[in-house]
């Protein structure tokens, strides 16, 4: 074990003194609270261009209720994938607008529009504001998020993560 935590501290001496060049990092991992992927999500992005990017996600999301036969716990894990088009609107700060899809189980979004259980592909649209250093470093975006079921239904998140 403690070999283990000394190569540990040796591998991030050696990255932590290894020069950092000014090139562009085209990933970013992310956890995102509430937003596209429902309640949480952890997310990648993968920079295509320099405003242009491909979302994949994973939302997550559980549901506590009581019935007559007992309490009944529910966890749902939903698969997210989005474009995102990032405005630069100065340094590392950008206007973000994307466009995507959720796919959850009709079992899980209460929906008078669902009479069985299937897989729901819902759109979901974002608008919002992106901190990201193109060349690296800590990441932080909030958004105005929509579902398109029925209806539209508004939301929000806050992702905090790192690009590299």
């Amino acid at each position: 074990m403690k070999n283990l935590i000394r190569i540990c501290i040796f591998l991030i001496a050696v990255a932590a003194a290894y020069p950092q060049t000014m090139e562009n990092k085209n990933n970013i991992v992310y956890a995102e609270l509430l937003g596209n992927g429902l309640f949480s999500s952890v997310n990648y992005e993968r920079v295509i261009s320099n405003n242009f990017d491909l979302r994949l996600g994973l939302g997550f999301a559980f549901d506590n209720s009581e019935s007559n036969s007992g309490s009944h716990h529910t966890t749902a894990f939903f698969p997210l994938a989005m474009a995102n088009y990032s405005i630069d609107i100065y340094g590392n700060n950008y206007v973000e607008v994307g466009g995507g899809v959720l796919i959850a189980s009709s079992d899980f979004i209460i929906s008078d529009t669902f009479s069985q259980s299937s897989l729901v592909f819902v759109p979901t649209t974002a608008i919002g504001y992106r901190y990201s250093p193109k060349n690296g470093g800590f990441f932080f975006s909030a958004a105005f998020d929509m579902f398109i079921m029925a209806g539209v239904t508004p939301w929000g998140g806050l992702g905090i993560g790192y690009r590299f």
